[in-house]
């Protein structure tokens, strides 16, 4: 799954609960406010997670030439 809003993971059925059980357990991880990874995110997942968190960021320099 990488990572994932929120609101994708309530799309799929998950509650607001679930997902807060789930990262209290070690099963989500939180890497940005409202934004969630299944695993250990690597540095894509993280640039990913910046976009999602906000949409309007812009990957610039190395991040840019490395995605």
């Amino acid at each position: 799954m990488g990572v994932c809003t929120a609101g994708d993971l309530m799309a799929r059925g998950m509650s607001r609960g679930t997902i807060t059980r789930r990262t209290a357990s070690g099963q989500l991880i939180r890497v940005l406010p409202g934004i969630y990874a299944t695993d250990k995110p690597d540095y894509l997942d993280l640039c990913s997670a910046v976009v999602l968190w906000k949409p309007g960021a812009v990957l610039s320099h190395l991040t840019a030439a490395w995605v």
